[in-house]
């Protein structure tokens, strides 16, 4: 299985692969570049959009004694905990950001003091939706994510045979960087393979892309994963 999450960040599905016989390859498709962000003193509502976002950008939050956490997703608020950082809101599975915006928490916001901190660039869903709500909501953006300069096809492409039989991915930018990784003689051999997905967005983008057997895992979690292979082994 080829697993396409960020350097640093594989150690737990590659495991849960190995102890479930796999062959897992590590292939990152997008790099994490810390961004020298201006610190911020902290508001009412933190919301952490990410692991990375949980890492890079804690950091950068002063006089947080009165802010509440928010973390989209179980990794994120892992990484929050292993702070010190109590998360007070967080949505059930899938972890995404229209499960966080159906928390009761956040249906009365008006007035409140909300920092989005996320990567550079992404969905205007969540800040769209609560400054409906009356909430002033801002952003501290304090990552950058970029495609690798690698060549899949160099790497993972042996006698015009892929070196793996499915490839899982956790975000869009990650799928679709993927594809723009190999070269245009083998991407039919990459979408002809069965990929793993972990939400309703990335699946559609996935058969947009030319994905021929996009399989959707339940959350992005490794156990989620896991099954979600196991499921296409057993096919």
């Amino acid at each position: 299985m080829l697993v396409t999450r960020p350097g640093g960040q594989e150690t737990g599905i590659m495991a849960l692969l190995e102890q479930a016989g796999g062959r897992p390859i590590h292939f990152p498709t997008i790099d994490i570049q810390p961004l020298a962000a201006e610190p911020v003193t902290a508001p009412d509502l933190a919301i952490f959009i990410s692991a990375n976002a949980a890492r890079y950008g804690l950091p950068l939050l002063h006089d947080r004694a009165a802010t509440r956490f928010a973390a989209i997703g179980r990794a994120t608020a892992g990484v929050l905990a292993d702070a010190g950082v109590e998360v007070s809101i967080m949505p059930p599975s899938p972890y995404n950001t229209e499960t966080f915006l159906n928390q009761s928490a956040l249906q009365e916001v008006a007035g409140l003091d909300i920092v989005i901190v996320r990567g550079l660039g992404g969905r205007e869903l969540l800040r769209r939706e609560l400054e409906k709500r009356g909430a002033r909501v801002s952003y501290l953006e304090c990552y950058r994510r970029l495609r690798p300069e690698r060549d899949a096809s160099a790497e993972l492409v042996s006698n015009d045979r892929a070196l793996f039989d499915v490839s899982l991915c956790t975000s869009v930018e990650g799928l679709l960087n993927l594809k723009q990784m190999f070269q245009r003689q083998h991407e039919n051999l990459l979408l002809s393979l069965p990929v793993i997905v972990v939400s309703d967005r990335m699946r559609d983008e996935a058969l947009k892309a030319g994905y021929e057997k996009v399989v959707q895992a339940k959350n992005a979690t490794p156990e989620a994963t896991v099954e979600a292979l196991e499921g296409v082994l057993k096919a």
